[in-house]
């Protein structure tokens, strides 16, 4: 499920569309690995396709509600 070495980790996501974390900061900040994570295991919750990077609050309120 989950690529990983030890400075990459791919997240899976719909349509494969690359959500890579290489660090704890920066890799998280405009919500699309959170919003990977939980797509994971909720993915009925949400369309992913329909995220846009540049709409962090929007990502990270839909993956909170999601992750509720």
């Amino acid at each position: 499920m989950y690529r990983s070495t030890a400075t990459h980790t791919h997240l899976p996501s719909p349509n494969d569309q690359n959500v890579n974390v290489t660090n704890f900061s920066t890799s998280w900040n405009d919500g699309l690995a959170f919003c990977a994570l939980i797509h994971a295991f909720y993915p009925e919750a949400f369309d992913f396709g329909q995220l846009d990077a540049r709409n962090r609050r929007h990502n990270f309120t839909l993956a909170f509600k999601a992750a509720e």
